[in-house]
């Protein structure tokens, strides 16, 4: 998802804060911030959450969400260093 669509999604689907994304994916805030920062690799290469940052604060969308989880097979609880 490219942030253009992100940007979009925004507008129209609302969006979650990491501590959401922490809380519903079951790793800590941390692990989301790396998730979206450097993400996780896979046999297919690195995959990034894409997300977004508004005021300080990173955004990420439900659909964004999904697409991580479905492109990590949802192997991704463990960030990249």
């Amino acid at each position: 998802m490219s942030t253009v669509e992100v940007l979009a999604a925004f507008t129209d689907k609302g969006s979650q804060s990491v501590a959401d994304v922490a809380a519903q994916t079951g790793v800590t805030t941390e692990g989301v911030l790396k998730w979206l920062k450097r993400g996780v690799m896979t046999p297919r290469g690195r995959v990034k959450l894409a997300g977004v940052r508004r005021g300080g604060r990173w955004l990420v969308t439900d659909a964004a969400l999904a697409e991580f989880i479905q492109a990590t097979n949802g192997q991704g609880t463990e960030a990249v260093a």
